[in-house]
């Protein structure tokens, strides 16, 4: 007998605070099977969450089994609404399948790759404690392969300027 998962689509709203949500966007859950079936209630819960306030939309597909094109037409036709107003729409976290699925259809873009989930089992691992040893950063940067040159930074948000700065804290 084969089990499936219930499909369901929830809204946390920015800055809301349960694992999982983000200070910045509104999060739309995705769980289960999503398909033509489920695509009116994910294109209306896609379309709440985007009156609750001015926030971009992240949705996040972690939890879903199963979808189809439909779905994906859904998350297509949500980002341009959004886009017409200035706003954007971007996937966190897409199952393999969902990933698959994304990666066909040529919208590997809309995946959010900067911030993953929160997931429940790593809780724990939030409460406990690190030994960080103590040191001044010039001991710290001894340690460590030299990853702060100009060339290394250029690409990345500050690019030179980070470099400049970061090269004129050393001794």
């Amino acid at each position: 007998m084969v089990t499936t998962e219930a499909p369901s689509v929830s809204v946390f709203p920015r800055g809301h605070r349960r694992p999982g949500s983000d200070p910045l966007r509104t999060v739309v859950q995705v769980r289960g099977e999503h398909d033509i079936a489920t695509r009116a209630h994910l294109s209306a819960t896609i379309a709440r969450a985007a009156q609750l306030d001015d926030a971009d939309i992240l949705v996040d597909l972690s939890d879903v089994t199963f979808m189809d094109a439909s779905t994906i037409g859904a998350l297509v036709v949500a980002r341009n609404s959004l886009r017409a107003r200035a706003r954007s729409l971007s996937v966190r976290a897409p199952s393999p399948r969902a990933r698959r699925l994304l990666d066909l259809c040529g919208l590997a873009g809309l995946i959010d790759e900067s911030r993953a989930p929160l997931l429940a089992s790593a809780a724990p691992a939030l409460g406990s404690w690190v030994d960080v040893p103590t040191g001044s950063r010039s001991t710290v940067a001894a340690r460590t392969p030299s990853s702060n040159g100009p060339a290394r930074n250029a690409g990345r948000p500050g690019g030179a300027a980070a470099a400049a700065i970061d090269q004129s804290r050393s001794p």
